[in-house]
């Protein structure tokens, strides 16, 4: 059975940019006082440039970006030293996202504590390795996070921890270890896991003559060296699973291992094109960070509208060489719509309205061409 986990929402790296609000200064663009204002915070032309560069540099990263829609056919543009002005256009709606999402956290004096933070790395740490392998722009193993440098790393990082401290308020939950601890314990249904050990055999007749032994005190090694040898090097262990877990990847499973008490039989359920007969090792709850999730979950849509509400009464103002500000979250770009509105990039003049069209630095998209800041004087 292939383990089903919660991945947070934002983290599905659509939004994963968000956070890069907190990024440093990679060249300060003197002829440009801000990028974009959001209220009392100003997102500088260098962090945006800053943010630009990195989020293009690596090539997971940038792959990533390109599998999850940003509204840019290319992440660069047509010219030297240019970037598509969709792409930055997106970069920036989410950094204007990020400042609300930290003056909604600022504003109700939410507590970050250290073990808050390091449960965040593994939120975004888990959400990259299932994007890299589901995309095919890396493997599970590689550390994204490390190699997209401290200052970025960060920042994916203290969005997820602002996501997850407005997450963990909305469901009246204190952001510790001892806080998720007791919502589990209070919770029960939707945190306590089943660990499992069994067999995959081919026919109900072996099925049955397996649970059977099982039944009688056989060992699920013995068993598994006998009737089905290619799984032996795996134990035999299936992996710990909540009820909803198993639910979605058969009902009739979770019904049976429901039923079944800690150290009896499961079984057998029809799997695909096997049976599988179960033994119940365990029922712990689930690891923390896994419990998170599910505040995050099943909260993401209240602390989403807290945002939106802050993105939608704050007056937000965009230097116009990089779009303008449009309180419109739908239209063909949805991927670069933001919490309470979006970037719309400006659009490139044809070829017939400039002096010389041959000239004429047209990025990959319908958009403007955006110079990087180190061209610029930086």
């Amino acid at each position: 059975m292939k383990r089903v986990t919660v991945s947070p929402r934002r983290l599905a790296v659509a939004g994963a940019l968000a956070g890069l609000a907190a990024v440093g200064s990679a060249c300060n663009l003197q002829w440009s006082p801000y990028a974009a204002k959001v209220g009392g915070r100003v997102i500088s032309p260098a962090q945006l440039d800053s943010a630009l560069k990195q989020a293009s540099s690596n090539a997971s990263f940038r792959c990533l970006l390109q599998h999850t829609g940003t509204g840019a056919s290319s992440l660069t543009g047509a010219g030297t030293d240019t970037y598509d002005g969709t792409f930055v256009a997106y970069v920036l709606t989410n950094l204007i996202d990020a400042a609300a999402a930290r003056s909604v956290v600022a504003r109700q004096g939410l507590a970050e504590p250290a073990s808050a933070r390091a449960l965040a790395r593994s939120q975004v740490e888990a959400a990259f390795s299932s994007e890299l392998t589901s995309t095919h722009c890396g493997t599970a193993s590689t550390k994204l996070l490390d190699q997209l440098g401290p200052l970025l790393s960060s920042s994916f990082v203290q969005l997820q921890l602002d996501e997850d401290a407005l997450a963990a308020h909305a469901a009246r939950v204190s952001l510790t270890p001892a806080g998720i601890a007791a919502y589990e314990s209070a919770h029960p249904a939707e945190t306590r896991q089943s660990c499992l050990s069994g067999v995959f055999v081919r026919t109900r007749g072996e099925a049955d003559t397996v649970r059977a032994k099982l039944a009688a005190g056989a060992s699920m090694s013995s068993i598994v060296t006998k009737y089905a040898p290619a799984q032996a090097s795996s134990g035999a262990s299936l992996g710990c699973y909540t009820a909803g877990q198993l639910t979605s990847i058969s009902p009739a499973i979770d019904k049976a291992v429901s039923a079944a008490a800690v150290g009896s039989v499961a079984g057998p359920v029809a799997y695909q094109s096997a049976y599988v007969v179960m033994v119940v090792t365990s029922r712990p709850f689930e690891p923390v960070v896994d419990a998170l999730n599910q505040i995050f979950t099943s909260n993401s849509r209240a602390f989403s509208s807290r945002i939106t509400s802050e993105v939608r009464r704050t007056p937000v103002e965009v230097n116009p060489q990089y779009g303008h500000w449009s309180r419109s979250t739908t239209g063909p770009s949805l991927a670069a719509a933001g919490f309470g509105g979006r970037v719309e990039p400006n659009r490139a003049p044809s070829s017939a309205d400039l002096l010389n069209g041959a000239a004429l630095n047209a990025p990959s998209s319908t958009s403007g061409p955006i110079a990087l800041g180190g061209s610029n004087g930086g």
